[in-house]
């Protein structure tokens, strides 16, 4: 009916179209149409036209879309289920890995010779090369400074029972340094490396007792260590109070 609208509004006959099954008129024929008589075409087509403003697009939704099918909203859809559908699992996998090698590239480049051998032998679990790196790290040595990573590092040995690095991990938790501040967990580690006459976790474990952090507050205690503190002799000078 459309069809033959346009066909008399053009002053002829709607042509015929041989081989057409579907009766779908040209692109030069639906143009010819108003606005108006398109959308109830789109319409009858079961085809949105809301979002369409020219004619011209209703057209390409007429001409686009099939006969009797509703427009499906468009999701959005996250990175990964994109490269889902581009790529197969494994090829996910080996993407992946290249970029975070990539990243570690970039994250040691900036490294100096020297730590980039201690990482090595940290890896292959030297304890002193583990306590070197993170004194490093945790100055900024080398590298940039990262407290976070020395942390981690001096933690481990410190639960291995190295003295020095249980008196470190002690002082990060209470200045919150590279982890959250937690006087009682470093107190426990301060009472670890006291317990192996570290003269800094005693004088550390005094300061706790005095202000009752981590601890109840104790003045005897307190004087206690500090006395067991001064019978000391080998003061380690690299180790920092938690304060």
């Amino acid at each position: 009916m459309l069809l033959r609208r346009a066909a008399f509004r053009a002053g002829g006959r709607a042509p015929q179209r041989r081989g057409c099954v579907t009766g779908m008129p040209s692109r030069e024929e639906l143009l010819r149409l108003s606005t108006k008589d398109l959308k109830k075409l789109a319409l009858k087509r079961q085809l949105q036209t809301s979002d369409c403003t020219e004619k011209a697009h209703i057209v390409d939704k007429i001409l686009g879309e099939p006969a009797a099918k509703l427009e499906t909203k468009t999701t959005t859809q996250t990175p990964f289920q994109t490269a889902a559908k581009m790529f197969s699992w494994r090829e996910i996998l080996v993407i992946a890995a290249l970029l975070g090698y990539a990243s570690y590239r970039m994250y040691t480049s900036s490294e100096s010779s020297e730590v980039r051998d201690l990482r090595k032998l940290a890896a292959a679990g030297d304890s002193s090369a583990c306590i070197a790196l993170a004194k490093k790290l945790y100055a900024g040595e080398g590298t940039a400074a990262k407290p976070a990573e020395a942390f981690e590092i001096i933690r481990r040995a410190a639960d291995a029972g190295d003295a020095w690095a249980q008196t470190e991990v002690g002082g990060m938790y209470c200045r919150g340094e590279g982890t959250v501040q937690n006087y009682p967990t470093g107190y426990k580690y301060f009472l670890l490396a006291a317990q192996q006459n570290n003269q800094n976790a005693m004088y550390n474990l005094a300061k706790l007792c005095e202000a009752g952090a981590g601890t109840d507050r104790d003045l005897k205690r307190a004087e206690k260590w500090r006395r067991k503190a001064l019978e000391i002799r080998d003061f380690d000078s690299d180790s920092k109070a938690f304060a």
